[in-house]
């Protein structure tokens, strides 16, 4: 409705069939901030598929994001990533979290609509093939063994806790695997009867005690930089070492027995 009149427009048809020619380049300048979002709403109505927003940066890309659901369009700000560049000892993901979060949104449709500051889009993420790779269903009488399981997530970034206490993290408890993906909004435990899924229930971090019972979860990566099989990285680490010089080969095999 409030992009109707928009779309009446000499204007703005030229505007849509240029964005809708592969190979294309289409500009517009001079156009209001609050205009903008209505362009690019209208584009995203029209085109049938997601936009995506560069900003100045991410104070710029929450209010595009806030105009452009205004309009009817759900969008969500791609922020940039903390980088930590000596020893801690704890690393704050948050925001790498909420990038995969947004890419799991953009992948199953739920986002129509990015907005992404400039130092966001120049950091190295998953490519969509190896999000989507990456990405496991999980449905109640499901056929797979928890050490199927177990392996897919360890491929997928996730690290394994004796106690699951935030998002990127999964523990095994007998036939019992918890786990908290990125994009969920509460953690998940899995149970099992043999090689088949026997229950999925919502569980509270804090007490530790199921709740809701679901039928289906969506598991996406909880890494941007993923290392695949486990035992094929294991395999190139161990040659890596081995190719070492003397003073590092003690190093890095000492890093690795740690």
């Amino acid at each position: 409705m409030l992009t109707f009149p928009l779309k009446q427009t000499t204007e703005y048809a030229r505007l849509l069939n240029g964005v809708g020619r592969a190979g294309e380049v289409s500009a517009l300048f001079g156009v209001p901030q609050i205009a903008r979002a209505q362009i690019l709403a209208a584009l995203a109505e029209d085109a049938k598929r997601p936009v995506i927003a560069v900003c100045a940066g991410e104070a710029e890309a929450t209010r595009f994001a806030e105009d452009l659901n205004t309009f009817g369009i759900p969008a969500e700000v791609f922020p940039a990533r903390d980088f930590t560049l000596r020893p801690v000892e704890g690393q704050n993901r948050e925001y790498e979290y909420r990038r995969l979060s947004v890419l799991g949104n953009l992948v199953s449709g739920r986002t129509k609509a990015v907005c992404v500051p400039a130092e966001a889009a120049l950091q190295h993420t998953l490519p969509r093939d190896e999000f989507v790779k990456n990405t496991l269903t999980i449905k109640y009488a499901m056929d797979i063994s928890p050490n199927e399981l177990i392996t897919r997530l360890y491929e997928a970034g996730y690290i394994r806790r004796f106690q699951v206490e935030g998002p990127g993290q999964f523990a095994v408890r007998g036939g019992i695997v918890d786990l908290y993906a990125p994009d969920m909004q509460t953690p998940h435990r899995i149970e099992f009867w043999g090689d088949s899924i026997d229950s999925i229930h919502t569980f509270d971090l804090m007490s530790q005690r199921r709740e809701k019972q679901v039928k289906k979860i969506y598991l996406s990566p909880a890494r941007e930089v993923l290392f695949g099989s486990c035992e094929k990285a294991a395999v190139l680490l161990r040659e890596s070492v081995q190719k070492s010089k003397s003073i590092h080969k003690k190093q890095l095999e000492a890093c690795m027995q740690a």
